[in-house]
Order: structure tokens, then sequence, then C-alpha cells
């Protein structure tokens, strides 16, 4: 068994999923537009996974939520945008790669995933103990003392996420200068975002908040077998 990131997809993840790997797999065209809606239909979810879930939960107001709101608003522009600048002139050649790697990613829903389907890749033995212990820690109410622990491993988790379902993609398509550029500076946008919403979140929260939290994310580190 392999220890991994297993973000839930929901019926329209599947689907997009779906459409664009049976595109590939019959050489059919479309595939560039089928990816793009992919990306557009996991964007969503994990903005709101991320971004909107965490701030809600904590009644984030005023101009502490307007923040969240300009980060969410603005991680989905970027990435619908990029996404089409990146993709939409691809061949399915130039897209093989991308499909492996979608392929990868893609975890049908089976025994071993409580017959929810989800995207997901591997992590290190180490950073699947440290996950465990933060969501351990926040279920016995002693999280408020390992704060540094719980947003070291949700910066880990979101950084990941990032790396694994979008970067590693873009690095198998030609892209200009100008846009490459683009890209950096939005994921490492992105990324901040992410980061200043979740330490805003698990510092504000007593025992009982990060209780709910942590167990609201203890199943995104999962097992699934090598072979899956």
């Amino acid at each position: 068994m392999q220890d991994v990131v297993a973000v839930p997809a929901n019926e329209k993840l599947v689907e997009s999923i779906e459409r664009f790997l049976t595109t590939m797999d019959k050489n059919l065209p479309g595939a560039a537009d089928q990816y793009i809606s992919m990306v557009d239909q996991l964007t969503e979810n994990l903005i709101h996974l991320f971004l909107i879930e965490p701030a809600d939960m904590v009644n984030l107001g005023g101009s502490k939520r307007r923040v969240v709101d300009f980060a969410s608003a603005t991680a989905g522009k970027a990435s619908h945008l990029l996404t089409r600048q990146i993709y939409r002139k691809a061949s399915n050649a130039e897209l093989a790669p991308v499909a492996a790697n979608v392929r990868e990613l893609y975890w049908p829903a089976d025994e071993h995933n409580d017959h929810l389907p989800r995207v997901s890749f591997p992590i290190s033995n180490d950073y699947a103990a440290d996950f465990r212990q933060a969501v351990e820690v926040c279920a016995e109410c002693r999280g408020t003392t390992e704060v540094p622990m719980i947003s070291r491993v949700m910066d880990e988790l979101s950084d990941g996420i990032i790396e694994h379902f979008f970067v590693r993609n873009s690095r198998t398509v030609n892209m200009g200068f100008v846009t490459r550029k683009a890209l950096d500076t939005s994921v490492e946008t992105t990324r901040k975002a992410v980061r200043a919403v979740n330490h805003k979140v698990i510092g504000d929260l007593n025992d009982t908040g990060l209780k709910h939290f942590m167990g609201m994310h203890s199943n995104l580190v999962a097992r699934k077998p090598a072979s899956t």
C-alpha cells in the first residue's frame, strides 16, 4: 500500500476526467478542450476545499472575508485564462504526457477508497505520519498546543496539490517566456493565498474548532494499493 493525498472527485470532475481520457484513448478531436474543462472543474473543487470552506468554518467577515473572496476569484480567473493560453492549441500527441499524468492521478471508486472516486498522488511515509499525528492531536482536543505543526502539514498538503494537479502537467508542453512567467506568478500567488487562509483559520480556532477542521480534512491522506 502507498500513502497518498487523495482529494474527493465529485461527479462533474469524474465525468470531465473520463471524457478527456476517452478522447485521448480514441485519438478523437477536441482533447485540448476536454482537458481545459477538466482543469476548470478541478480548480473549482480545490478553491472550495482550501479557501471557501475554511473561511466559512470560522465565519470570516468584513475585510478578511473580502480578501478570501478576492483570492478565490483571482485564482479561478488566472487558472481559467492560463489553462486556455497553455493548452488550447495542443495536439493529441502533445497532450499524451498530460493524459498519462491524469491517468496516474485518477483513482476510480473502489473498495479501497470507500467507493468514492478521487484524484491522488503519492507522498512520503514521513509526511503521512506527520499528517496523521496532526489529525490525532486535534481529535484529542490538543490542537492549540501544536498550531505550528498543523500549519506545516496543511502548507505541505496544499503545495503538493498545486504541484501535482497543475504545475506538473504544464511542464510537458511548450510555452513562451511570457506565458511561463505568468504561470509562475499565478502559482506563487495562489500558494501564498492558500497558506494565508489556512494560517488565519488554524490560528483563530480553539481546540474544538481544530478538531472539526482536521477531521474535515482527515480523509485527504489515505492508503492506495500500488497497482490502483
